[in-house]
């Protein structure tokens, strides 16, 4: 049996015995963990069952996903200005804009086909939408019924450091804040990508 903590967090303890040989069996998964490094420990306890040989263990592998946890709650926060996207106003209807402000609430995000996610405001119930499927630069981004439109479908693709950028499926813009705008209320376009923090998110579990 091993002891399995994070961050020097409540230590899980874990048998890892099976009286066959077994490979590719997953036997620990970690709590949901913000974006940046951690520290895994693994201890070998000395305990064992009365049928095991040996008290030993050994890690074959640990899987890191880069990914979101479908069905799971985040606030999106810009990297550049520290806060959360968000829709005007708190407006609960069709076509509300969307915009950062540091009392953001929370998005669910869920899979959708190819790879892409779609984005769920928590207190509206609506999903992040591009108006009638446009392709134009600048265009400011809103919040809309979900229809399962391709234009309601994004793809969050790491930065390698713990961010993201929210690329739309159709028209492969970035959701960016515009002008570099720090302020509550600024708007979020979508925007030809350029590597920007204004273009870059931290989903941090709510």
């Amino acid at each position: 049996m091993v002891g399995i903590s994070v961050d020097g967090g409540a230590e899980a303890v874990v048998d890892e015995y099976s009286a066959v040989r077994t490979s590719d069996a997953p036997v620990w998964t970690s709590p949901r963990l913000a974006s940046g490094t951690h520290t895994i420990r693994v201890r070998v306890t000395g305990t064992q069952r009365a049928a095991a040989t040996h008290d030993w263990a050994t890690v074959d592998r640990f899987e890191v996903a880069d990914q979101p946890v479908a069905g799971t709650d985040y606030r999106i926060v810009n990297r550049y200005s520290g806060k959360p996207l968000a829709v005007a106003g708190g407006a609960t209807t069709d076509g509300a804009s969307i915009v950062q402000r540091t009392d953001g609430g929370a998005w669910t995000i869920d899979t959708a086909p190819g790879g892409a996610y779609t984005l769920r405001y928590v207190s509206s119930g609506k999903v992040l939408d591009v108006n009638g499927y446009s392709q134009t630069v600048g265009l400011q981004l809103q919040q809309w019924t979900s229809s399962s439109g391709t234009n309601q479908q994004w793809y969050l693709r790491p930065t390698g450091d713990g961010y993201f950028t929210v690329v739309s499926h159709d028209s492969g813009l970035v959701a960016d804040v515009y002008n570099w705008d720090s302020g509550d209320n600024a708007k979020v376009v979508q925007y030809t990508s350029g590597g920007g923090a204004n273009q870059q998110w931290q989903l941090v579990p709510a």
